[in-house]
């Protein structure tokens, strides 16, 4: 496998191109599998000699080449801009090994960038009703190789804040709208930014923040499930083909409870099978749920504060 890389790397790039979809999927996790391999010879541990070495940093240098022409790549391809970026994320350390802090920075900026023009420029939830652009497919492997670099890198410009702020809480924002596998990335995708950032101290506290309070006040923004329920029971059963259609949308009408997975997976950070490797020691993830949880309830007294809780008595009753 080291030996033919170029080789193995084009048949599955051509595997992900075929129009059948099982051999689409299981293309994907040879792909990542592959890069994963790869990823493993290229560690300081497999590499003793001046001549493993020469050639751990050709290989790095053929496959960062790859990856950085598919996201730079005007050409708005999803599938082909997803496996850059999932490139990008698993090859991190190694770019910190082969190369320099400015390389891993360089790595992080170019993918932040790509984020701005792919991601942000969009429309909301709310008004995404009936449509949903494949672009947000990518979101969830966004944060996992802007979170694998970042783990690399010394520290975060101030100004990396927003955009990363941004793509996070709109990852949470489409999560209702994915489905089961795309979720439960989701939820893996945003632990791993929260602590790849835990270990920047100076940019933590008002990242985390800030994500929690946005994603509360989108999670609450949503209808009652109760009311989506009564609307629907509301409805007759006999009916022309316009309200019919109006009924198929009020079924589909995300409510608050979408959410509640999302949340419960996060504040169960430190039972989940995925996060019990070195890169997330124990203690870390116990820092992360205690934060997580103080900064939720911080964030919902602050959200209570702002509403007007006052009561005007009807005049008319009163009359």
């Amino acid at each position: 496998m080291y030996d033919d890389y170029p080789e193995i790397l084009r048949c599955l790039r051509a595997w992900n191109a075929h129009d059948n979809y099982d051999v689409k999927k299981i293309a994907q996790r040879a792909y990542d599998t592959f890069l994963l391999g790869v990823a493993n010879a290229l560690k300081e541990s497999n590499v003793k000699t001046a001549e493993e070495r020469r050639k751990a940093v050709y290989t790095f240098q053929y496959f960062i080449k790859e990856f950085r022409d598919k996201i730079d790549s005007p050409e708005l391809e999803i599938r082909d801009l997803a496996m850059g970026i999932r490139g990008y994320g698993i090859f991190a350390n190694a770019c910190k090994l082969y190369g320099t802090d400015d390389d891993v920075k360089f790595m992080f900026v170019g993918l932040i960038q790509r984020c701005e023009q792919i991601a942000m420029p969009t429309i909301t939830l709310s008004q995404a009703s009936d449509v949903f652009d494949e672009r947000f497919y990518a979101l969830p492997n966004l944060l996992d190789a802007l979170s694998a670099i970042i783990i690399e890198m010394t520290n975060i410009g101030e100004e990396f804040l927003g955009p990363l702020e941004r793509l996070t809480v709109m990852t949470i924002d489409y999560y209702p709208r994915y489905q089961p596998k795309p979720q439960a990335t989701t939820c893996s995708s945003t632990i791993k930014m929260i602590l790849a950032l835990q270990t920047k101290p100076t940019c933590y506290k008002p990242f985390l923040a800030r994500i929690v309070s946005q994603a509360i006040i989108r999670c609450c923004s949503h209808p009652l499930k109760s009311t989506v329920e009564q609307q629907l029971d509301d409805m007759e059963s006999d009916l022309p083909e316009e309200k019919g259609q109006a009924l198929l949308s009020i079924g589909k009408t995300i409510t608050y409870e979408n959410y509640l997975p999302l949340w419960r997976t996060v504040l169960n950070v430190i039972a989940l099978k995925e996060f019990d490797t070195p890169v997330y020691p124990i203690f870390d993830r116990q820092n992360m749920l205690v934060s997580f949880y103080d900064e939720m309830i911080n964030s919902i007294l602050r959200i209570i504060n702002r509403l007007d809780l006052s009561v005007e008595k009807d005049k008319s009753q009163v009359e």
